[in-house]
C-alpha cells in the first residue's frame, strides 16, 4: 500500500479535524457533565436551606 504525498497530507489533516472534532466533544460532556452535576449538589444544598 503506497500513499502519495498529498493523499497521506490529506488523510493527516482528516485525522487531525476528527481528533479536534472529539477533543471538542469530550471537553462539551464533561463540561455538561460537571454541570450537571454541580447543579445537583448545589439543588441539595437548597433544599437542605429551604428545610431549615
Amino acid at each position: 500500500m503506497s500513499l502519495d504525498w498529498g493523499e497521506l497530507t490529506k488523510l493527516i489533516s482528516e485525522t487531525k479535524a476528527d481528533a479536534q472534532y472529539y477533543q471538542t466533544l469530550m471537553i462539551g460532556f464533561s463540561i455538561y457533565f460537571l454541570t450537571v452535576k454541580i447543579g445537583k449538589e448545589v439543588g441539595s444544598l437548597f433544599n437542605l436551606y429551604n428545610k431549615f
